[in-house]
């Protein structure tokens, strides 16, 4: 178990990574009395304990890893044709819909090397060659051809899912006319084809960030003067953007979305799993990379982006009160009510689950589980990884 740990090099980049500025609510600069990082490892083993096939937790503080740690199994028995693999802090598995912060950054750190902002439109940096619907259309000269509307999706909108997308992918399935073919590039074209009304009621949905996941790469393009986005290069642009904006500066290296050995990564299982149970493996596709989903990552890689997040390495602070203020790579409850304080955003796959969690008194938290969640008889007990992390940090400062 790690107590203590020194804060990661950070490397600067003349790509993107130059961008951030002072530190945002930064290291040693809080008020507030702290967490008790002790008090909130024994809260998520109190919730956790017995109740998971594995779990991984990691949390920092200033900068400065105080607690990581790990139970439980990350491959079975069955699957590792042998011994069981225990789980560590160490232990990458797919993050899931946790990804979304990663994206998040990266977009708002590819608008400022553009020279754009959230409020700027996508339509010029989508694909020329793509069929435009109500939202997604370049503005003709010609105002006679076109509604005010036909180019209004902006940024902002797929960034705190207020795009309408939802709302269009809803009516195409339930109509069955021209369903969104999955998460891929064509997926992407039905989605950008079929139009949307912009400024609809926030309802989170993938194709928000299937669709950023291309602008990104258009604007990664752009910046760093790479030949033309395709099909087959837009994730790897994404991706590449991420590791210069984000990976390099904060520390974290060899970070991909894939396992470098699927026969020795860890799997999920379902409730009640032993070391006799055969897990299924989680990973994304190459094409659905560094979007809405993907990023392969530890608890130890994910604190570590979140603590520099904070701390002004990765990005700088107008950005950072934007991705506040309007919950942009946060769950819409961030920030509120019994989340007031706290900035999340959960990935949930079948058997695996994600939280990553930065509190207002310089608490960064990340917790695994590589199973289906049992919720705790006690007061207040939680059944999702981000009710685990509140509960711990409520325990850690009530």
């Amino acid at each position: 178990m790690f107590r203590t740990a020194a804060t990661p090099a950070v490397t600067a980049l003349a790509l993107l990574a130059a961008s951030a500025g002072a530190a945002h609510a930064g290291i040693g600069d809080f008020a507030q009395a702290q967490a008790d990082p002790v008090a909130m490892e024994a809260e998520i083993n109190s919730q956790l304990a017995g109740r998971v096939f594995g779990y991984q937790y990691a949390i920092k503080q200033d900068g400065k890893l105080a607690v990581a740690d790990a139970k439980g199994t990350a491959l079975s028995a069955k699957d590792a044709g042998g011994a069981a693999v225990p789980m560590t802090s160490s232990t990458r598995m797919d993050i899931a819909s946790a990804t979304k912060t990663f994206t998040s950054i990266s977009t708002l750190k590819l608008l400022k090397a553009n020279g754009l902002t959230i409020e700027s439109k996508v339509a010029p940096y989508l694909p020329s060659g793509w069929a435009r619907g109500l939202g997604f259309g370049l503005r003709s000269t010609s105002s006679w051809l076109t509604s005010k509307d036909d180019d209004a999706v902006r940024f902002r909108h797929l960034l705190n899912h207020t795009s309408g997308v939802y709302q269009a992918v809803v009516k195409a399935i339930d109509s069955k006319q021209n369903e969104p073919a999955g998460n891929g590039w064509d997926g992407v074209q039905d989605v950008v084809q079929n139009g949307t009304i912009v400024d609809s009621d926030r309802k989170y949905h993938n194709y928000n960030f299937t669709v950023l996941r291309v602008l990104n790469a258009e604007l990664y393009k752009r910046a760093a003067k790479k030949p033309a986005v395709t099909q087959a290069n837009h994730a790897a642009y994404g991706l590449d953007a991420m590791r210069s904006s984000i990976f390099n500066p904060a520390g974290m290296e060899n970070v991909t979305c894939t396992h470098p050995n699927p026969a020795t990564a860890m799997k999920s299982y379902g409730l009640g799993a032993t070391q006799q149970s055969k897990g299924t493996l989680h990973a994304s596709g190459p094409e659905t990379c560094a979007g809405h989903r993907g990023l392969v990552l530890s608890t130890i890689d994910h604190v570590q982006m979140l603590a520099s997040l904070r701390s002004g390495d990765i990005l700088e602070d107008d950005d950072l009160d934007t991705m506040d203020k309007l919950t942009i790579g946060w769950d819409e409850r961030s920030g509120t009510g019994e989340w007031n304080g706290v900035y999340f955003h959960a990935g949930d796959l079948s058997g695996t689950h994600t939280c990553g969690a930065t509190m207002d008194d310089g608490t960064q938290v990340s917790l695994m589980v590589n199973s289906e969640v049992v919720a705790t008889a006690k007061p207040g007990g939680m059944n999702t990884v981000c009710g685990v992390v509140l509960s711990a940090y409520r325990a850690a400062t009530d």
